[in-house]
């Protein structure tokens, strides 16, 4: 798998109309339909151009709770889900 465009180059924006898109250095990557009933795609273009950073927040927390070597059941469940999501992120899962 290729990697990502890292933020913050990321960003959501109107396109021309009333549509939103999530936009980086390169241009527009992707138009979100806002027509769909129940869809926002304002908020989902947020969303997804908010992505790259909370992958690396992620990544930085998840680097923490090994380093800090605690126990504990929700310490553990927290660095469980932690790594999960990142390889989610990163097509791993």
């Amino acid at each position: 798998m290729s990697e990502h465009t890292p933020g913050p180059e990321w960003w959501a924006g109107q396109t021309q109309g009333n549509g939103w898109g999530v936009w980086t250095v390169n241009g527009c990557y992707s138009v979100l339909d806002h027509t769909a009933p129940g869809i926002d795609a304002k908020a989902n273009a947020r969303l997804i151009a908010a992505a790259p950073d909370m992958l690396a927040l992620l990544e930085e927390i998840g680097v923490w709770l090994v380093a800090t070597d605690l126990s504990g059941t929700v310490l553990q469940h927290f660095e469980t889900r932690v790594g999960a999501i990142i390889a989610k992120a990163k097509g791993e899962a």
